[in-house]
């Protein structure tokens, strides 16, 4: 693989060159970081989350009201934690 490789990058500009190795490096780390992150949103073992925490990310998400978001969670923060 390293010899088509080596001959295809004979034949090309340095330009091109660089272009496709900087886009396969790219790709390569994205492909290996991801699934190394992890999901945000549990599959497993998830948390249950309060009545004041859930309306506040409805308020802030759902509606757009971001100050009664605030609201619900300075609540939260003291009834639910």
């Amino acid at each position: 693989m390293l010899k088509i490789l080596f001959n295809w990058c004979q034949k090309k500009s340095v330009l091109k060159q660089i272009s496709f190795l900087s886009s396969a490096t790219l790709i390569g780390l994205n492909i290996l970081v991801n699934p190394a992150i992890g999901d945000p949103f549990r599959q497993r073992n998830p948390i249950e989350i309060g009545e004041k925490t859930e309306a506040a990310f409805k308020a802030m998400f759902e509606e757009g009201d971001y100050k009664q978001a605030k609201d619900y969670l300075k609540v939260a923060e003291s009834e639910e934690i």
